[in-house]
């Protein structure tokens, strides 16, 4: 399972996997309230299966004065913020701030027409990946349990 309330873990993830244009980066999938990391996927699938309507994506942001692709301020309320994280960094002698934000599917649906940009294109990028992937998945998953079950005596 994941643990938001890991510091550490959040903001080096973080690091690690933002890359330069991108906004958010994809921490983890959360169905019902059960938490997985994106390794831990075909887990989730074993163990809980996969509800749509449940289906939301953990974000990660960072907000720093000295990032090109730092998250939009005026944007933060826009999305459930679960946890914020801050931290100074010593090299650029400036205070960053790390985001933790949870969008289910319709959340994000519900901004197209009123917010059009990098940042949403980028979260449903993401959010459509995680949700085609799981969903094949499953279909996969019942698909074998039907065949076990014809040939169950």
């Amino acid at each position: 399972m994941f643990d938001i309330n890991d510091k550490e873990k959040v903001i080096k993830l973080i690091e690690k996997t933002k890359k330069d244009g991108a906004y958010v980066v994809p921490l983890y999938v959360k169905i019902y309230n059960d938490i997985y990391g994106l390794d831990e996927l075909d887990t989730m699938i074993q163990e809980r299966g996969f509800n749509p309507a449940s289906f939301r994506v953990g974000f990660g942001a960072k907000v720093s004065l000295f990032d090109t692709c730092s998250f939009p301020k005026e944007m933060m309320f826009e999305f459930d913020c679960e946890i914020a994280y801050s931290q100074h960094n010593d090299e650029k002698d400036v205070d960053e701030r790390y985001l933790v934000l949870e969008i289910g599917k319709e959340s994000a649906d519900a901004y197209d027409g009123a917010i059009r940009s990098t940042l949403l294109s980028q979260i449903h990028y993401y959010q459509d990946t995680l949700h085609d992937y799981l969903s094949k998945k499953y279909e996969e998953k019942k698909s074998m349990m039907s065949l076990l079950d014809q040939y169950s005596i």
